[in-house]
Order: structure tokens, then sequence, then C-alpha cells
């Protein structure tokens, strides 16, 4: 099987698309599926184009999509807005900085000033969209092959619970990790899974999440900036989020796997 893996197009429609055709994923005529890490809408300016993309991709039947910690926050802000009712704290929190706000925005038609003033028939509004109620509900938390496991930050781990301050767990097996390991998880990046020596004994590691731009510059001591951006190879992992804000690209990586 011939898989395509993408990750972090962040509602940046037209470079994903771009990346895809350059691989020839639109043309593949033998066995394939395509992955993508996480991070489907925030940032960018298509999520209108990104939401039509991936159901359409989605309706193909071979697309799997990977859960990420931007898919995380679009479903808290609707708690917090549901629960923050006529307040512009909002706009103070995670969720303006990480552009979350913005895809509400755009995805619903509303503004940002009418979501502050009643947040309530934007939050409606939302949970009627392609996205929550296909998108969001597609997304794994990971997907695992014989050689590789896709997730967007890192595995699960006790480390990411320290890192993170997040205390909570203490499994012995991130296979069977719960729903608030795994959104901890999503924080997590493949820089502190070399830090911290987590890596899988078997598989590599296909993440998403950290701009490779760290891993190329820090441990590959790369500095042409036409490279910088690149998938960052490393034992036991493969990190591809290009920063597509900064770099303009998304990147696509090409596996073969049973």
């Amino acid at each position: 099987m011939k898989y395509y893996v993408i990750s972090d197009p962040h509602s940046f429609y037209t470079p994903m698309m771009r990346s895809l055709e350059a691989k020839g994923y639109f043309k593949e005529k033998k066995p394939h599926k395509l992955i993508i890490c996480g991070d489907f809408f925030d940032r960018g300016n298509e999520p209108l184009e990104m939401q039509q993309a991936l159901s359409d991709l989605m309706d193909a039947g071979n697309t799997i999509l990977i859960r990420g910690n931007h898919e995380d926050l679009m479903l808290d802000l609707l708690n917090y807005l549901d629960a923050n009712k006529g307040t512009d704290a909002v706009l103070r929190s995670h969720y303006n900085k990480n552009g979350t706000l913005a895809t509400l925005c755009q995805l619903t038609g509303f503004s940002e000033e009418e979501v502050l003033k009643d947040p309530a028939p934007a939050i409606s509004a939302m949970k009627q969209t392609v996205a929550y109620n296909k998108i969001y509900p597609a997304a794994l938390d990971y997907y695992e092959t014989s050689k590789y496991v896709f997730v967007h930050g890192w595995i699960p781990c006790p480390e990411a619970n320290i890192l993170l301050r997040y205390p909570h767990s203490t499994f012995n097996d991130w296979h069977n990790a719960d729903e608030k390991d795994w959104k901890c998880a999503r924080w997590m990046d493949y820089l502190s899974g070399i830090d911290f020596n987590v890596k899988l004994p078997d598989k590599t590691i296909v993440c998403g999440h950290r701009s490779t731009r760290y891993g190329n510059s820090g441990y590959l001591n790369i500095e042409d900036p036409d490279r910088l951006f690149d998938p960052f190879y490393y034992a036991g992992l493969i990190a591809i989020d290009a920063t597509t804000v900064l770099s303009g690209k998304v990147n696509c990586i090409i596996l073969e796997d049973d």
C-alpha cells in the first residue's frame, strides 16, 4: 500500500492541493491512502475550501484523518463561548491567538463582534457545518501500520504530562490511553520525544504539530532556507509540519507499507 502523508494544512487549501498534485496523488492508480495528521483549520484564509476538499477526499473512501490539537481547540472554544456569554475574554485567550475564533467566524459567516455579543447563533451554526458533523468526528487519535504510527503531536507518555504540566495518567500502554491522555499528547512534539528518548522500538512515528525547521536546524544543522521546512527525518521519527504560514508549502511524503 502506498501512503501519501501530509499534516497541518491549517486552512491553506491552495498549498495543500498544490502539494498533492505535485506528488501525483490525484493520478495515482495503484492502491493508496491519504493520511492527514491533524490541524485542518485555523490560521489560513481558505477554511471553506478546506472543508469542502476534506469532505470530498473523505467521500473518495481512502482518506484517514488524524485529530490535531486545533480540532480540540474548536470544540473547546464552543464550550467556552457557551459558558462565557457576552464576554470579550476570548480575545485574550489562546482560541484567538491560535486562529480558532477566526475559523468559527469564517465557517459560519458571523463577525467577531456578533460572536462576542451573542455567541449562541454562531455556536448553533458551527454545529450545522460539515466540519463539525463529518470531519471532526472522523478524526482518529492515531493510525498504525506494520512500520509506522501516524499521530499529530506524539504518542501519549508520562513525559508529556510532566512537560505540559498535565497531571493525569499512569498508563503503561499508549494503545489504551484515554481521551485526556491523547488530548495532552497532541500538544507534545517530536523535539520532546527526542529529548525524553520516547520512541517506539519497532516503528517510526510520523507526526506534525511542531515545525520541521526546529529539527532541521537544531539536529541536522541545516541553514539553507529552501530546505529548512522540508520533512525532518531522525531516528524513529518523521516530522512533516512545514509551517505553511511561513513557508507557503505543505509537505507531502510518500511511504510504502502493508
